[in-house]
């Protein structure tokens, strides 16, 4: 499971509580799709931080420079990071190979697709977006596949 604490090693400046053993259930840029014990990945829309505090999350991530929002709750963690989409990708690759030894039990899951992209339609993604998507996929599958070979 990913924890405050592998965030923190990552993104060290950070505002909000410092419990190092909270752990996310996910971590996903989809606001709408946050759920319980969520970590947000925020694009920078306006009001995406808000809709995902009301869907569950318990910490973000924000654009450096970007400003918190003044409905977020004091000890809300939020940790900034230059290009949020690399931090996401960052914060995969890192949980992958911290848990490449161990008996995976209780997971993180990660959403890397939005539900609101391009008139709502869950199938049709920006090319820029479907490229990157498309790369993650592939090397999660070649991690797994070499976890099974």
């Amino acid at each position: 499971m990913l924890r405050l604490k592998d965030i923190k090693g990552v993104f060290p400046q950070s505002s909000g509580i410092n419990d190092e053993e909270m752990e996310f259930h996910s971590v996903s840029i989809d606001e709408s799709n946050c759920g319980k014990r969520c970590l947000f990945v925020s694009l920078g829309e306006e009001h995406s931080l808000k809709e995902a505090l009301e869907n569950g999350a318990i910490a973000a991530i924000i654009k450096e420079g970007e400003a918190i929002p003044a409905y977020t709750p004091n000890h809300f963690p939020v940790f900034r990071a230059v290009e949020p989409m690399a931090a996401f990708f960052d914060i995969l690759q890192n949980y992958i190979n911290k848990n490449r030894k161990k008996e995976w039990e209780d997971m993180t899951k990660f959403i890397f697709y939005r539900t609101k992209l391009l008139n709502d339609s869950t199938i049709t993604y920006d090319i820029a977006v479907e490229i990157d998507r498309t790369a993650l996929v592939d090397a999660v599958q070649s991690h797994v596949s070499a976890r099974r070979g």
